[in-house]
């Protein structure tokens, strides 16, 4: 039998709910209780008026099993990720060296990522798109190609399918597919898998002029530690250089400066700097021509 396809989130969720509330010991109880200043006031006190009605969360008895079935569904469902198979219940069971009673066997089968098989009394792992092999990859990855060009996560695709880096990479190779990496965390130099695309060849490329193509070729920009002194020789601003820290002439950008402060009737006032030069002369410096 075929592994059932996920439903949505919203199905999962309500029927995760639902298994849960058929094993009312995993819920939280409450409880409410009335208190007073005194046990035996009597009704016309001001004890009494000033007695409120408090909810209280009260820890459930069972705090310690409940985090001990949370444990073993995270140590279920991973060990079920890494074999890639069916494997019967009792199996399953010797394999973390903890027999699956009712109770956990419930809340297994009520897992959203679980699938299991009454008749073969087996539990197996479901990929999010049911992929577990290239040619399926390749279907999946046409299909999203006709709908929208987002891309298919690797970080999803390769939950449950411990093959499915080997494979892209292979497609790669092909050139049938598009793969766009990132750097690994905590690594300088090594890159991992971030999406993949179908790389569709019978969409027709627009031709490049074969001017640009010589512009782009023979143009060489400066060296990255020479390229803001370039762009100032040149009347234009590096993005990451202060607004605020550039002299500008009716020529351009003249250099650097640090910013000062000038003493003008004996106070203290900043100087202006007007960044706008292209409609300077439709702007007008208050600032010295005396206005108050």
């Amino acid at each position: 039998m075929p592994p059932r396809k996920p439903t949505s989130l919203f199905d999962q969720q309500a029927k995760f709910k639902t298994a849960l509330q058929k094993n009312a010991c995993l819920l939280p109880t409450r409880s409410t209780r009335y208190i007073s200043d005194k046990h035996n006031a009597p009704v016309n006190s001001v004890a009494h008026k000033m007695k409120r009605k408090l909810t209280l969360e009260q820890p459930p008895a069972n705090d310690a099993r409940n985090s001990k079935i949370a444990s073993e569904l995270v140590t279920i469902v991973t060990h079920l990720k890494q074999i890639e198979q069916p494997i019967k219940t009792v199996d399953l069971g010797r394999q973390i060296h903890r027999p699956i009673d009712p109770h956990l066997k419930a809340i297994l089968r009520a897992f959203p990522r679980l699938h299991y098989d009454e008749k073969e009394d087996t539990f197996e792992f479901v990929t999010l798109y049911g992929i577990k092999d290239k040619d399926a990859l390749i279907r999946h990855l046409r299909m999203l190609s006709e709908k929208s060009m987002e891309g298919l996560s690797f970080k999803e695709l390769s939950e449950g399918w411990k093959g499915a880096e080997d494979v892209v990479s292979q497609l790669e190779n092909e050139k049938l597919v598009l793969v766009h990496r990132k750097r690994a965390r905590g690594s300088k130099t090594k890159t991992c898998i971030e999406k993949i695309w179908w790389n569709d060849q019978a969409v027709e490329m627009p031709e490049i002029d074969e001017e640009l193509r010589m512009l782009w070729t023979f143009i060489k920009l400066p060296e990255p530690s020479t390229l803001s002194r370039a762009l100032t020789d040149a009347g234009l601003k590096a993005a990451g250089v202060d607004p605020m820290t550039v002299k500008v002439s009716n020529t351009g950008i003249e250099g650097i400066r640090t910013r000062k402060r000038a003493r003008k009737n004996g106070k203290s006032v900043r100087s202006m700097l007007l960044t706008n030069s292209h409609i300077g002369h439709l702007m007008k410096d208050y600032a010295t021509s005396g206005f108050r």
